[in-house]
Order: C-alpha cells, then structure tokens, then sequence
C-alpha cells in the first residue's frame, strides 16, 4: 500500500489542519473571519472615498452589511462551524465580488474589485479539496469574463481583457500552489519518514473520524506486530542496521496488503494494521504468509474490530495476544538455550 493513498483516507475539511486558534476559532473559521473582516473594510474606504461620485453606493453598503455577519456568525459559531458554511461563504464572496465588477461604473473600479478573487483562491487552495476549489475559480474566472464582455466593447477590450487574464492566472497558479504546499505538509504530517508508512498522525486521523470507520467494510480485524530482540539489532549492529530492518519489514508488509489495508508504525519496532474486509482466519493466513517473506523474529496479536467498537477497546485485545505471543517465543527461546 502507498503511504499516499491511505494518506488520501483522510478527510481534508476545513477542521481537518490548522489547530492554531485565534478567540476560540480553528483555521479555517478564523482566516475567513479575517478575510470577510479585510473586505469589509476596504468597502468602508470605498464607500467613504468612492472613484467615483456616481457609483452606486446601495451594492457595497449590501456587501458590506453581509461580511461583518459573517464575522458575527465565525464568532459565534467558531470551531461548531460546519464545513458547508465555509464552501457557502466562499461562493457568496465570488457571487458578491462579480456583482460589484458588474454594477461598477470605470474600468479600474472592475479591476480592483475582481481582485478580490485571488483572496478567494488563496483562500479555497489552502483549505478545501483541490479539485473542488480549481473547478469553482474556473467557473469564477469565465464568469468574469462573461461581466467583462459587455464593458470590453464600451471601455475597450485591452483594458479588461489583460487584467482578466492576470487575475485568471494568479489565480489559479496562487490556488495550485497552495494546494500542493497542503497536500505535502499533510503526508509529512501523517506519513512515518523511514518507513513510508502512515505514523501516530495519520492513525487518528483515520480512527477518529466516524465517516472513516463506516467506510471500513466489514469484517474487520486489527493486527498489532511487535519485533522481537529488536533493541538487541541496535546495540550489536548498530541504529543503522536497525532502521534497514525496519525498512525492509516494511517493504515486505506493504507487498501483502490489498489497497484497502492500512498500515501504521506506531512506535519504534510496534505496527498496526487495520484490515477491512476481513476476517481473523484471513488475518492469520496474512501474519503466516508475511512470516515467511520476513528473516525477523516478531510476534503479533489480532482482533476482530466490530461497527460500533472503539479503537483503544479492540487494540487492547490485539495486544494482549501479541504479549501472549511473545512470551511464549522468549520462552522458546529461553528453553533452546
């Protein structure tokens, strides 16, 4: 299994990253509420000090009333805020900023304006799934040149059809590169560097999740591995020879498993695995079958994991097995000597 694709396993909403909070808001909540609260404030000074004497001063005073509820309403409702007010707000703010380019009445007045859609993007790259946020800033960019259009053939269509085109670009390039930026940030967040396989991080964020654990077909079953006399590899060979072992147990474990398997290294020589679609016979054929692609001595305990049951809860059973496993082979091992 690709460290990758289970690292896709995990919800990337707005609550998901960003655990810095400013007045009790998440990320996501408190970005926004600092964005709506900057346009607010940039339709003050419009309003205060317009362009133009004639330009209708009803639209940005709507606009304005709008942002600061939405500032309002992120302090209210903080981190209770769901995920769909933020894709709303996000679309009433493209909505919003279209309409003011279209009722303004100079060109550098729906330059300025659609401006705004690059905070947009910025915004959308770094908070909501990449493929959502290219497909509503696409839709906001041909928008914009449908609103342009009329005003090309009065103003001319060099003065709006090149900002058009430098706002479509930083636009997207802005929304693109934050989303690569998020994307790496969170497989180095949830991704065990020496191993590639998921780590503490990415196991909460996969147990957590409620919509994760219905996802898991079932049966499914837990498998807890523990290496054995690895501290022994350490002191003779040194932690160098260690981190090859752990490696290329790694490499074997990820050549058995289905692309539904998911694979943590929990501790330093400690695994879990969580195998959906599957029994505890299956998961005994599995140990078996990695047993003998494997030179190290491990034990391991297995569990069957029920809907509705906690991880901690069918964990504990998989290590109470593995415990028993291993002292039998210390046991073993003991008599042999």
């Amino acid at each position: 299994m690709e460290p990758q694709a289970a690292a896709r396993v995990a919800y990337r909403g707005p609550l998901a990253i960003g655990n810095r909070r400013i007045l009790g808001m998440p990320g996501p909540v408190w970005t926004m509420a600092l964005w709506f609260a900057a346009g607010a404030g940039v339709l003050v000074i419009s309003v205060l000090f317009p362009m133009n004497v004639n330009a209708p001063t009803a639209a940005r005073l709507v606009v304005l009333a709008y942002a600061i509820g939405v500032v309002i309403a992120s302090l209210v409702m903080r981190d209770r805020t769901p995920t769909w007010f933020l894709h709303v707000q996000a679309w009433v703010a493209i909505v919003a900023t279209l309409w003011l380019v279209h009722v303004a009445l100079m060109p550098v007045g729906a330059v300025t304006t659609a401006i705004n859609l690059i905070a947009v993007a910025a915004y959308m790259g770094f908070w909501f799934p990449i493929r959502i946020a290219v497909l509503d800033m696409a839709i906001a960019s041909a928008t914009l040149l449908g609103v342009y259009a009329p005003k090309m053939v009065t103003d001319g269509v060099g003065l709006l059809l090149v900002p058009w085109a430098l706002i479509t670009a930083l636009s997207l390039g802005l929304l693109l590169s934050f989303g690569t930026l998020v994307s790496h940030m969170q497989r180095q967040l949830v991704t065990d560097p020496l191993t590639g396989l998921l780590n503490r991080s990415g196991l909460a964020t996969i147990v957590d999740a409620d919509t994760d654990r219905a996802a898991m077909a079932q049966p499914r079953t837990l498998m807890v591995i523990d290496l054995d006399r690895f501290k022994a590899i350490n002191d003779r060979e040194g932690h160098l020879a260690g981190d090859v072992a752990l490696q290329q147990f790694s490499t074997a474990l990820r050549g058995m498993m289905r692309p539904a398997d998911i694979a943590l290294r929990t501790g330093g020589d400690e695994f879990v695995l969580i195998l959906p679609g599957t029994d505890e016979a299956a998961s005994l054929d599995l140990a078996r079958r990695l047993r003998a692609a494997t030179e190290l001595e491990w034990s391991y305990g297995v569990a069957a994991w029920p809907a509705g049951e906690s991880y901690d809860a069918a964990v504990a059973r998989a290590d109470g097995g593995m415990y028993e496993q291993k002292a039998y082979r210390s046991a073993q091992r003991r008599s042999a000597e």
